[in-house]
């Protein structure tokens, strides 16, 4: 039984990796950047991933320890190693990143998920699609979101990653979407695969009725982004925050998810909401990487 004096978490569901620069290494991981921001913010989250029982897992959990992030959701593999993401810089300074397969996080385990979740429902789900590439994890994903989405609301962050999605796992995906983040090159993409569209504003109509989504934030970068609710006539336009000064745009598309869904969590009005989401996705472009070092950095974030 829910005892009433606890509040109903985010579960987010997904992937936490190293990012290997030649230099030095940082956290990753969009589900695990977003659940970090929400942790920050205030938000209960039970974070689920799978990480190896190997130095690269330690160094997660030690992270995560040091933050007091929530880490009894994080389940940790015998055999396969911690997921990493190769980066490799150009002679020109372009990234280029080598998302290595076969790691933990592709066999994510449902049942101590459901063991848990169970006595305290969540109020919010979040996916992505990179931990639904292999069939294990993806069968995980499956389960947990079709046991809770009655209780939760659900986010799907689609965060495409060639060549580690199809066409099955796209249509899972939007089909479980009460509310869809999407950026204008994965509209691109889902207008070629699904025949949507060529238009930007039909083509997401086209998505909210097919899948009968609820709410869309479709992100364009610098130019902001647009918010599309059914029930609503004209979608709402939020301009972009430059940060000052700009030093990179990692992780800029979580942390707008994560304060979209903080507003979600808290029911604040949609205007506000995005104001405060591109204020903070701003913020997140000034620092090096998806995440600050110090937890003062949401201090002008928390209960505004």
């Amino acid at each position: 039984m829910m005892q009433e004096n606890q509040q109903r978490p985010v579960l987010v569901l997904g992937e936490v990796l190293l990012d290997v620069f030649p230099d030095h290494r940082r956290m990753g991981g969009a589900p695990f950047n977003v659940a970090f921001h929400l942790h920050q913010l205030g938000i209960p989250v039970h974070f689920v991933s799978r990480i190896g029982q190997d130095g690269s897992g330690d160094e997660v959990l030690e992270f995560c320890r040091r933050f007091d992030f929530p880490v009894d959701g994080i389940q940790r593999d015998p055999e396969k190693p911690t997921g990493e993401v190769r980066v490799v810089t150009g002679q020109k300074g372009e990234h280029r990143f080598d998302i290595l397969p076969e790691r933990a996080y592709d066999y994510l385990s449902a049942e101590p998920v459901l063991d848990r979740v169970t006595a305290l429902p969540p109020k919010l789900i979040y996916l992505g699609t990179l931990a639904q590439r292999h069939p294990e994890s993806a069968y995980a994903i499956r389960t947990i979101v079709e046991n809770f989405k009655g209780h939760g609301f659900v986010v799907v962050d689609l965060n495409l990653r060639a060549p580690f999605y199809d066409r099955d796992v796209l249509e899972f995906s939007l089909r479980a979407a009460d509310a869809l983040k999407i950026n204008d090159h994965e509209l691109e993409e889902l207008t070629l695969l699904l025949k949507l569209d060529e238009a930007e504003d039909e083509a997401v109509r086209q998505l909210m009725e097919r899948f009968a989504i609820k709410k869309v934030a479709l992100t364009l970068g610098e130019e902001g982004c647009v918010l599309y609710e059914s029930g609503e006539g004209s979608p709402l336009d939020q301009p972009a925050v430059e940060a000052c000064p700009f030093v990179d745009a990692v992780g800029a598309g979580d942390a707008f998810c994560a304060l979209w869904m903080e507003g979600l969590y808290s029911g604040r009005e949609s205007r506000a909401t995005l104001e405060k989401a591109a204020r903070f996705a701003g913020a997140v472009c000034g620092l090096q990487g998806a995440l600050p070092g110090d937890s003062d950095f949401y201090q002008a974030f928390r209960d505004v």
